[in-house]
């Protein structure tokens, strides 16, 4: 274990993130808009890009391999991708099958739902349809799922 690694990256990490946190608090901007779930966003790329920054230019070693990132597909990364899209529609299905369950593609209802999750004003600068925002969330699934199972399946196993 490479100590001076570790307090590098950690050092690193925690001047990035505080910093762009600082700055956005400092500029006024406020929390619960479209801006900040951006920000929320790129916020949370800030430790991969700091190993990336500490692993290639600082110690200039290969990224990949040595995090052991596979970009080959195999039987298992499709079953990762898969199973969790078979799920989610299997239990809409099954939902389905319940008594007073209905679906809707407009997903009418569903600011009730959520009630004070998200408000008019989210809702109003929102840029995509809530049909648009689940497959994107559904994607981002299928891609974060199974990336982030095989960063741990390669670290602990």
């Amino acid at each position: 274990m490479d100590r001076k690694k570790i307090f590098i990256f950690i050092s690193l990490t925690l001047l990035v993130s505080w910093s762009a946190a600082g700055l956005y608090y400092l500029s006024g901007l406020e929390w619960g808009t479209t801006f900040s779930l951006v920000f929320a966003i790129i916020y949370m790329f800030f430790p991969l890009l700091c190993t990336i920054i500490v692993q290639k230019f600082i110690y200039k070693q290969p990224v990949m391999k040595t995090y052991g990132v596979n970009t080959n597909i195999n039987k298992w990364l499709l079953v990762a991708w898969g199973l969790p899209v078979l799920i989610t529609f299997a239990t809409i299905g099954v939902s389905l099958l319940m008594p007073g369950v209905g679906y809707s593609p407009e997903m009418v209802g569903i600011i009730d739902y959520l009630g004070d999750l998200i408000s008019d004003e989210m809702m109003e600068e929102m840029p995509f349809s809530p049909v648009v925002m689940f497959w994107l969330m559904l994607l981002q699934g299928i891609i974060a799922g199974p990336t982030i199972n095989e960063l741990i399946q390669k670290e602990f196993f």
